[in-house]
């Protein structure tokens, strides 16, 4: 039974750093104390305190909780599951259990942390769990032996792709490095080449399931904020007094879905036009934006309704003017101030359709940005189109505005389950004429503009969005189950579930069953493992005592033929050397632990 080494102790307090700021702080205070308390003091808790702090940490992690099944308190337990490991007596699976709880930590790391990580950092980690996890099963005497090694790592190796492959594959939570000038995330402001970088990613921005049938395609913008205040390319957000508490109800319109957030979207709900109901799962509060139609929610499973239109009434929008910045963009734009706001968005969309549609459209180096995508490069991504399309129609006096999100996503086969990326990220804008707001994407009109939603029939991405509603589904029910028989009750039952477990526990773990002369041959193995003595991988009881101390080959003989020749004429001579090695105990010198 070996002890758990420093390597293993390190990708602990590793993973521990990559999870601080999802972690609470006394829990991150009390996983590097276990650190210190087994690295440096090799200090034994007694067990009944163990398992106290062990119980003690469970509920206060609990009582936190948002609720049960959040992603932080998974990944607490899994820290508290791997520190009772650490600092748990010797036991035949304990190594293994402890890298199990490594593994369920780095995949937290994957998961849960509200800003992700470089690529090289998730690789480097699962490198040092992995070579953690080879280093404690290699044979103790051949530890550098690369033959050793070789063979251990060939032993391994596919049951590490099989628990890190899935993991990376349904979790892309990943930071890819960009250039300098690249951001992440759904920006505050929208400037030319923001969405564009941020469409390069396939990390996964929120999953949906429709409750009613799917809806038309060419409804799926998912809104996520609004810019009204124009200059050129660039638009920023106007401030909204008045923002609304949502009055949290059942939705009842003609399209309901649900949605699982990724963290990266920080409090942004991206939402269907004219959803007019909202409900979460949390206690967190949710706002509303009239003007905008835009939600703020920290929660990260929400239930809306929506009814799809791309018009909605709204009074006028009071803007201020926009002013044309060069010669050339005022001389287009008094062209069209001679149209109607119909006719103005008809001759832009047809001019759009002489221009590219491009991921990649350079960089806008002159002082009239705008100037030099009409007139110039004629090549952009959506946030170009989006921008130049609203600005020129505020130049020309009719109201309009620009909204960023999400566009389309990938249907998982023909099911109701949807799944958004970064790569939809989109820009698109909303013009106001005859009393409406009427949504009009400019993108979708240039050369080369491609479909923004793919169908997909990956079963393994169906049965994780199952997985994903499924889980959020039972929470729900168990919160509202706690609400309608009341905290005590609930007291009860995780009292009665705990002490049910702890019976289990005590029941699978019994030694009492085991014969007198076996119980003392683990005790007599036990003291030897105290004292850095214990058999190497895959060597039996008897060739461990004949490597240690010749002196100890009648106890080997002893133990062989009533172990598994059962010879019970035996016994009695096998406690009775049992009694003179464990008098002569002390000659084996201790060995500090590597």
């Amino acid at each position: 039974m070996q002890d758990i080494r420093a390597i293993g102790l390190f990708a602990f307090s590793c993973l521990i750093a990559a999870l601080t700021q999802t972690l609470p702080v006394w829990l991150s205070v009390f996983a590097l104390a276990s650190i210190v308390l087994r690295f440096w003091r090799n200090l034994k808790i007694p067990t009944v305190l163990l398992y106290s702090l062990i119980v003690l940490g469970f509920s206060y992690l609990g009582w936190e909780a948002p609720r049960f099944w959040h992603r932080n308190t998974l990944a607490g337990a899994f820290v508290i599951s791997t520190i009772f490991y650490i600092l748990a007596p010797a036991h035949k699976n304990r190594v293994m259990r402890f890298h199990a709880g490594l593994y369920a930590l780095l995949t937290s790391v994957l998961v849960v942390p509200r800003e992700t990580y470089p690529l090289p950092i998730y690789l480097l980690l699962t490198l040092l769990v992995s070579m953690s996890l080879i280093y404690h099963h290699a044979p103790t005497h051949s530890t550098f032996s690369l033959l050793s090694i070789a063979r251990t790592i060939g032993r391994l190796a596919l049951p590490i792709s099989l628990l890190m492959v899935p993991v990376y594959h349904f979790f892309p939570e990943i930071d890819v490095p960009r250039a300098k000038s690249s951001s992440t995330g759904i920006a505050n402001e929208l400037e030319p080449g923001r969405i564009a970088a941020l469409a390069l990613s396939d990390r996964l921005a929120f999953r949906v399931k429709f409750l009613t049938d799917f809806p038309d395609v060419r409804n799926l913008y998912w809104r996520t904020d609004v810019f009204e205040a124009s200059k050129g390319l660039r638009w920023t957000p106007l401030s909204d007094p008045k923002v609304l508490l949502v009055d949290y109800k059942e939705p009842k319109e003609s399209i309901r879905y649900q949605l699982i957030l990724d963290s990266q979207l920080n409090g942004l709900i991206p939402t269907l036009d004219l959803t007019s109901s909202l409900k979460t799962q949390d206690s967190f509060e949710s706002t509303y934006k009239p003007k905008t139609q835009l939600y703020r929610s920290l929660s990260s499973y929400i239930e809306a309704g929506a009814e799809l239109t791309d018009i909605y009434p709204s009074e006028k929008p009071d803007y201020p003017p926009v002013l044309p910045e060069s010669e050339r963009v005022k001389t287009y734009v008094e062209n069209l101030k001679n149209k109607s706001s119909k006719d103005q968005i008809q001759f832009l969309l047809d001019e759009f359709q002489s221009f590219r549609y491009t991921l990649e459209p350079g960089v806008l180096e002159s002082q009239d940005p705008l100037g030099e995508f009409l007139f110039e490069t004629k090549k952009g991504y959506c946030e170009h189109f989006a921008g130049s399309f609203a600005s020129l129609l505020r130049m020309a006096g009719t109201p309009a505005r620009v909204v960023v999100g999400f566009a389309g996503g990938m249907r998982l086969g023909n099911s109701t389950y949807l799944q958004v990326t970064n790569r939809s990220a989109h820009a698109w804008t909303e013009v106001w004429y005859d009393g409406f707001w009427h949504r009009i994407d400019p993108a979708a009109y240039a050369r080369g503009a491609g479909q923004t939603f793919e169908e997909q029939s990956s079963l393994a991405s169906l049965i994780t969005a199952w997985i994903g509603f499924t889980i959020e589904s039972i929470s729900t029910w168990i919160k509202d189950w706690a609400e309608d028989i009341g905290l005590i009750w609930v007291g009860i039952g995780i009292l009665a579930v705990g002490l049910l477990s702890l019976q289990v526990y005590r029941v699978t773990h019994r030694t009492n069953i085991l014969p007198k002369w076996e119980k003392k041959m683990r005790s007599y193995l036990n003291r030897l493992e105290s004292r850095g003595y214990a058999p190497l991988a895959g060597e039996t009881v008897a060739r461990f005592l004949e490597r240690l101390d010749p002196e100890l080959k009648p106890l080997a003989k002893l133990y062989n033929v009533r172990k598994y020749a059962e010879d019970e004429t035996q016994t009695e001579a096998l406690e009775k050397c049992l009694r003179e090695a464990q008098s002569k105990i002390r000659k084996y010198p201790r060995i500090k632990a590597s």
